[in-house]
């Protein structure tokens, strides 16, 4: 289950104005990499179903797919109308590829292994890391992205999932100052 995983390879240097956004292997390798994430992403309030927990989560892990499914198919429509974004140069070291895998199936073994407090714990853990890696990425697909209705659009998308980073955040707080 990689929506769980947090990648902390760097995508590049990030560029500081559109105007040099020159590099194409950059701009599709950031959209590949938001993309792979967002579409794994979409799919995290299934967990939801087999397991109990608060309105609260739900909500916002509900709120955090729905965001992934949108963003996934923006970036999808994005593609569609211009041939030269490639949403799957993902372009990662197979020791990458390799340690990513493991950490997914990693957190998927310890979400389906825990409940209650401890289920929704890891869950908010894991969703954190999700949420940092995602808006930092939007932001690195933005800059180097010279199209600015696609840029605009990654920038408020990078705006979105930092909020949602920081609901996450203050739900675990909250929770682990209340002892649960």
């Amino acid at each position: 289950m990689a929506i769980l995983v947090c990648g902390c390879q760097s995508v590049g240097n990030s560029r500081t104005s559109r105007d040099s956004a020159a590099d194409p292997s950059l701009r599709n390798n950031a959209y590949s990499l938001l993309y792979d994430l967002l579409d794994d992403e979409r799919h995290v309030s299934k967990l939801l179903i087999i397991k109990r927990d608060s309105r609260e989560l739900n909500r916002l892990i509900n709120q955090i797919s729905e965001t992934a499914a949108d963003g996934a198919k923006r970036l999808k429509e994005f593609a569609d109308k211009d041939p030269s974004l490639n949403l799957t140069a993902l372009a990662l070291p197979p020791a990458e590829q390799a340690t990513r895998e493991a950490i997914a199936n990693t957190k998927k073994n310890q979400l389906l292994g825990r409940s209650g407090a401890d289920f929704e714990r890891t869950l908010l853990l894991t969703q954190m890391e999700a949420l940092n890696y995602g808006t930092h990425l939007a932001g690195v697909a933005a800059t180097n992205d010279s199209d600015p209705t696609r840029a605009g659009y990654l920038s408020t998308l990078s705006a979105t999932l930092k909020h949602l980073h920081s609901e996450v955040a203050h739900m675990l707080f909250k929770r682990a100052s209340a002892g649960g």
